[in-house]
């Protein structure tokens, strides 16, 4: 059961559209082929409305539910993560040789902008200790639109640089391996791959000839496969690959997942399969489009 290895809370913000709305309906159908009841959907559902990340339009499996601000803040970095992701890739996002840097000075009186700041640049980076975090890649658009969020611009301290010593290592590769478990990503993102490469195979061979008897098996199956992915993405922190190993699992994963999101589009089209993590639609067409393009013509 897809409910014994995620959260409630993980399949609600999954389905999350592009724009921003959530439809119960949708919701609830996922749900059950998931193996969550409809108690534990209503009872999260009211969590996240009463916390401020989504308000509420009508009621029952007619509702309609919308991200607030705060629930944008939630999902949009990972958006532009995945979308970065891709982008390197394909080699369009080359290493410009800079470690951003950032760290801040927030008091008890702001506490919770504190720990989300910090839990974000931890996923968005990774820290240097004693308060200051790193990222080996231009995260300072992200940093000022969190913090603007927040109200905290003033108390938050961003700077670059071109040279970095790590416990006497100044040489760019041995210092990543010092800051991130480049090793555990990569077995994250190999058993990824090992686990979920017969999931995508069942997926593309259903666009050929599906029945409504599998749907709820494929709907399990489609589930099972993005939440896995969302997982390995919040442990890698997307090293350029000028800083990472030669035949890096990472983006021979998220090439699996973009196989398998493509045939649950078709699946899609074909049948009332609900939409799946719908927010990451505009970034894997994109990345559709640069699988699909000749070298030279990326």
């Amino acid at each position: 059961m897809i409910s014994d290895a995620i959260s409630t809370r993980t399949l609600v913000m999954g389905m999350v559209h592009s724009d921003g709305t959530l439809i119960a309906d949708d919701l609830y159908a996922v749900g059950d082929a998931g193996g969550f009841t409809s108690h534990q959907i209503r009872l999260c559902l009211a969590r996240l409305v009463a916390e401020g990340t989504l308000e509420q339009t009508g009621r029952g499996r007619k509702a309609l539910f919308e991200l607030t601000l705060a629930g944008r803040r939630e999902l949009e970095p990972e958006v532009e993560f995945v979308r970065m992701a891709f982008d390197q890739d394909h080699g369009l996002a080359p290493w410009d040789g800079n470690w951003h840097l950032a760290t801040f000075a927030l008091g008890e009186d702001r506490r919770a902008e504190r720990n989300t700041l910090r839990e974000q640049l931890t996923i968005l980076g990774g820290s240097l200790g004693s308060g200051v975090y790193i990222c080996a890649n231009n995260w300072d658009g992200l940093v000022l639109a969190l913090t603007e969020e927040l109200g905290i611009t003033e108390s938050v301290s961003l700077a670059v640089a071109s040279t970095l010593r790590v416990g006497g290592e100044s040489d760019p590769t041995r210092v990543a391996r010092r800051l991130w478990a480049i090793d555990e990503i990569a077995q994250h993102w190999q058993q990824f791959i090992h686990r979920h490469r017969d999931t995508v195979e069942r997926l593309q061979r259903a666009i050929e000839r599906i029945s409504s008897d599998e749907l709820p098996g494929l709907l399990a199956d489609a589930i099972a496969l993005i939440v896995a992915f969302d997982a390995c993405m919040r442990h890698d922190p997307l090293l350029p690959h000028e800083l990472l190993p030669k035949d890096w699992p990472g983006s021979s994963g998220r090439g699996l997942l973009l196989r398998g999101a493509t045939a649950i589009e078709l699946l899609r089209q074909q049948t009332d399969l609900p939409a799946l993590f719908s927010r990451y639609d505009d970034v894997l067409e994109r990345a559709n489009r640069l699988a699909s393009a000749r070298p030279g013509d990326q």
